[in-house]
């Protein structure tokens, strides 16, 4: 089934560098029971010793009146971010200005790395270093602004039991797994570019949480993967695979707002769910079936928009490719959400749909589907 494949292939792409797994040991074993659910993501949380549901929680309250140090860093004049982290500073600003290729690890709070265009400035992972390009780890306010960040073996961005992370402007392409990657963590990300990573865009794993806003993740095995207690809201995003397009795992929540456009195959299972609102999906040449297994959900609801004057813009939910609905799962669509493929409920599943003549294509075993 397609929900085993997402598993296995999130399975082969989350294994930490050798590096990281010399740092860093768990201080107890862990105790997950899926079998095989996104085997990386299981190592992520047992490498980094993380024994709680919450990441480190540090106030910002009053930052703006830190004393603030700002430093240049010229990257083509052989100048290093790493060796500017100055940690006597109370907030850092480090201009980068150039490719800096070096990898990164930033373990100090308020901090600011911020380039004029992504086109021009960010950090290049070395080649031969296998680890994430740009490491935060156990941080609380930090900046990523206009930088481009990629090209290494491993992740763009790693980002571990760190709070009040924000991403602005920025590009992250061609890493040799993900393009960002991130667990018992809270991060923003606005109006970025995550491209051409081996497996995919974003993996939010270990009671992380992701915000996401005029983003584009495209390329990969998945551009969203979400396991272990994550959630995810996107909003006016653009999703493109040829893969998976969203892949929600063992008790996870994912909510898609806005006018999103999803080309890739969805998948949710281990009761986690999926919400769309207003949001088009279009299945993958590869992967046509959407599975929803496990004790999982799928909403599909119409989006109101309210940002003209007068009457909202209503845009329903659509979903193109088929749909099967398996053990215990269930899928609702709502007002005049459409589906134009095949509904397939099996092994307990079921599914709710306003009207029949919604769904474009066959419909069986769905008991539910003839109204409320």
């Amino acid at each position: 089934m397609l929900h085993k494949l997402t598993v296995f292939l999130l399975a082969l792409g989350t294994t930490l560098p050798s590096h990281a797994q010399e740092e860093m040991t768990p201080s107890h074993p862990q105790g997950w029971s899926l079998q095989r659910l996104q085997e990386e993501s299981q190592r992520l949380l047992r490498q980094q010793g993380i024994t709680s549901n919450t990441g480190r929680s540090t106030s910002i309250e009053g930052s703006e009146e830190l004393e603030t140090k700002t430093i240049l860093v010229e990257c083509e004049e052989g100048e290093s971010i790493d060796a500017k982290l100055d940690k006597h500073a109370e907030r850092l600003i480090i201009e980068i200005r150039g490719i800096c290729e070096e990898n990164v690890l930033i373990q100090r709070d308020h901090v600011v790395l911020r380039g004029a265009d992504p086109a021009t400035d960010g950090i290049r992972g070395r080649s031969g270093d296998p680890k994430a390009t740009l490491t935060l780890r156990d941080v609380s306010s930090i900046t990523i602004e206009n930088l481009s960040i990629g090209g290494g073996p491993d992740s763009g961005l790693l980002v571990i039991g760190s709070d009040e992370i924000e991403v602005r402007n920025s590009w992250f392409r061609d890493n040799g797994i993900w393009g960002v990657a991130m667990t018992r963590s809270t991060v923003v990300f606005e109006e970025s570019l995550l491209e051409s990573n081996t497996f995919g865009g974003f993996l939010v794993s270990g009671y992380a949480s992701l915000f996401c806003r005029d983003c584009t993740v495209r390329g990969g095995f998945f551009s969203v993967g979400l396991s272990f207690h994550s959630t995810g809201q996107f909003v006016d995003m653009t999703i493109e695979t040829p893969f998976i397009g969203i892949a929600s795992l063992s008790n996870t929540e994912v909510s898609v707002f806005g006018s999103t456009h999803i080309a890739g195959s969805i998948v949710a299972g281990g009761n986690s769910s999926i919400r769309l609102f207003g949001t088009s999906v279009v299945g993958s040449p590869f992967f046509i079936k959407h599975e929803i297994s496990d004790n999982s959900y799928l909403l599909m609801d119409r989006w109101l928009d309210h940002s003209a004057p007068g009457d909202p813009i209503i845009t329903q939910s659509s979903v193109t490719g088929d749909i099967v609905v398996e053990s215990f799962s269930k899928v609702t669509m709502l007002w005049d959400s459409t589906l134009t493929g095949e509904l397939l409920c099996i092994g307990g599943g079921d599914a709710f749909c306003r009207s029949r003549s919604n769904i474009i294509g066959p419909v069986r075993f769905c008991r539910s589907c003839d109204g409320f």
